[in-house]
Parts: C-alpha cells; sequence; structure tokens
C-alpha cells in the first residue's frame, strides 16, 4: 500500500493525500490484526501449556513474540513458557517486559513475584506480592496474600506465613486456598484445635478435595479421636477413590 501511495504522489496531490490516509488506516488495520493475533496465539500457547503440550505451546507463543512483543499477555506467557521449560533467566526477562509493558495492572507484578518466590528469591517476592495485597487496583488480594505466605513457607518463615493467610482470610472469609493453608500449617505445628477449626469451616464453604480430608484423618488421628479419622476416611475413599491420598491411607502416610 505504501508504493501505491507513492505512485498516487507521482499523479495529484490530492490524490497523494487520499493515498497516504489509506496506507495509514490500512497500516494501522494490519497493526490490530497482528496484535488480536498475538494475543489469540499466546492464549492457545497458554492452554498448550496446560495440556502438557509444550512443544505446541512453544510454537505458539514465539509466533505471538513476532507479532507483537510489546504486548503484556504475550510477554506474560513467554515468562511462563520458558518457566515450564527451565530456561529461568529468559522466563525472568519476559516477566519483567510483562510488567514494564502494562505498569498499573497489579496482576503483572503478582505473576512476577510468583515467578521469583518459585525461583528461590522469598524477599522480592514477598515484598512485592504485599504491595499487590495493597493495591487499591488489585481485586483479589486475598489471592496476593495467600501467594506471599506460601513464598513465607518456602523460606521456612512460618510465623510470616501464617500472618499472611490470616491477612488473606480476614479479607475474605471463605476464600478455600487461604484456609487450607492455615489447616496444613496449624497441623505441622501440632494446633489441632485451630486445624480442626479452619477445616470445619472450610468444608462449610467449599467442595471437599481429596487433600482436605486427608488433613481431617491425620488431624484426628493426632487427636486422638478414631470415630472422627474414620469418618474422614470413608468420605476420602467414596468421594476419591482412585486418589494419591487414599494410596496414602494405604501405605500407612495418614499417620
Amino acid at each position: 500500500m505504501k508504493l501505491l501511495a507513492a505512485t498516487f504522489c507521482a499523479f495529484t496531490l490530492v490524490f497523494g493525500l487520499i493515498g497516504v490516509a489509506s496506507a495509514q488506516i490500512n497500516q494501522k488495520k494490519s497493526m490490530s490484526d497482528a496484535n488480536q493475533a498475538a494475543k489469540f496465539n499466546a492464549q492457545l500457547g497458554v492452554a498448550y501449556l496446560q495440556r502438557g503440550d509444550v512443544s505446541l505451546a512453544q510454537e505458539k507463543i514465539e509466533r505471538a513474540l513476532t507479532q507483537n512483543a510489546n504486548d503484556a499477555d504475550v510477554q506474560t506467557a513467554a515468562g511462563l513458557l520458558y518457566s515450564r521449560v527451565g530456561e529461568m533467566d529468559k522466563a525472568e526477562k519476559h516477566y519483567q517486559a510483562a510488567v514494564k509493558a502494562d505498569p498499573r495492572d497489579p496482576n503483572r507484578v503478582n505473576n512476577y513475584a510468583v515467578f521469583l518466590c518459585q525461583r528461590g528469591g522469598f524477599e522480592k517476592g514477598q515484598s512485592l506480592l504485599e504491595e499487590v495485597a495493597k493495591n487499591p487496583r488489585y481485586a483479589t488480594p486475598e489471592v496476593a496474600w495467600t501467594n506471599a505466605g506460601v513464598c513465607a513457607l518456602s523460606a521456612d518463615d512460618a510465623d510470616r506465613a501464617e500472618r499472611d493467610f490470616k491477612q488473606a482470610v480476614a479479607l475474605k472469609p471463605t476464600y478455600p486456598d487461604a484456609l487450607l493453608q492455615l489447616i496444613v500449617l496449624n497441623y505441622s505445628r501440632g494446633d489441632l484445635l485451630n486445624a480442626r477449626g479452619h477445616l470445619t469451616r472450610f468444608l462449610s464453604i467449599a467442595t471437599p478435595t481429596a487433600d482436605a480430608l486427608l488433613l481431617g484423618v491425620k488431624i484426628e488421628r493426632a487427636a486422638g479421636d478414631p470415630m472422627a479419622a474414620a469418618d474422614y476416611e470413608k468420605r476420602l475413599r467414596k468421594m476419591f477413590p482412585d486418589s494419591p491420598q487414599v494410596g496414602q491411607l494405604e501405605e500407612g502416610g495418614s499417620q
């Protein structure tokens, strides 16, 4: 189209202006189409990653990068990809690029912070997650507080983890992920009373999971209540008969 515009200019200024305007419109449309294609390929790539098809995911995400490397979603998808294949330095650059491309979106910072925690950058990761949790633009601060707690646990800081999980529950008492983390933390500390309380609340607001029911077995056995433990075990076997958690019962892993 640029060549056509130049040709029009040779004949008359008026047609030249029309040709330039047409070229700009088509160029913008072409850029828009490329941006949409980039987002679509990034979404496809993430879907393939979730399915475990890393090769196809890489093909789609790398294509998205060639179509629009300035898109935050594309950069986030690339971060996920390279993290999955173990190219951690490359992954970090893409997460940083996603934050730079869309600095007002705290979701980008949350993703980057979680990556840092997974990589062992606990202090920076926790600091960023706390910033996200306090950011009024972030719609689900309970998620960021829970992520911060998991990061603290990875750093062997159980006290900080408990504080963060409690922050999450204070903001949203029905948030199951934070409750489940508190159950695990209390049980590991031998605080069976609070572990029981959080488990009761969890089961009252969330669909029972195999992990939660196995925790119930462990807590009640530790508390010396074989009848309650048997009830949790019965539910676990009935609802999740082929689960690894039932396998742990068979192996005596619930002791």
